[in-house]
């Protein structure tokens, strides 16, 4: 999809995210929890700041997701390892913009974001269990499963966790 694109995220972005937010906060709730704590444009873009100033310290890219230059949604890479080799992604999209290809297009902007812009050579995904189409998109984008997390109440499987290698280009490749 030639018309989405990522690009980092900015505090300018709070506006439009919010109301993102509450348009899809019956939905968004149900896979993301810090939605929970966003009750007002002021809160978000508190929340925003936060996010720029801890990625400074912290291992952690922020991006909005565009499409057609209108922001639809959130993304990242989480959890840099302290080599910067591996990186966990998360995205989320207005439910209007789902089920279209948009994921799977901003997942592989990720990947060449990770590739031209970072160390990163293996991306991992935290997926709940009963998230049968983001499922379904990872292992379309060939992330393989490595890891079932399960509850420690009744060993039901909750998380499963995916990973997929990031090919660097080399100097030597025709």
């Amino acid at each position: 999809m030639d018309n989405v694109r990522i690009r980092l995220i900015t505090e300018a972005d709070s506006g439009e995210l919010y109301q993102l937010i509450v348009d899809n906060r019956n939905n968004l709730e149900k896979w993301i929890e810090w939605i929970r704590d966003i009750h007002n444009e002021d809160e978000m873009h508190t929340y925003i700041q936060k996010i720029i100033h801890t990625e400074r310290k912290e291992a952690t890219i922020t991006f909005v997701i565009l499409l057609n230059e209108k922001v639809i949604g959130m993304a990242d890479i989480s959890d840099i390892s302290p080599d910067g080799k591996m990186g966990e992604v998360g995205l989320w999209l207005s439910e209007e913009y789902q089920g279209k290809g948009i994921a799977g297009a901003v997942i592989s902007e990720i990947e060449k974001y990770s590739k031209s812009k970072t160390k990163i050579n293996t991306l991992k995904m935290l997926i709940k269990a009963n998230n049968v189409n983001s499922l379904k998109m990872a292992h379309k984008l060939g992330y393989q499963e490595v890891e079932k997390l399960t509850s420690w109440k009744n060993g039901e499987v909750k998380w499963i966790v995916l990973c997929k290698k990031i090919l660097k280009k080399s100097k030597y490749q025709i």
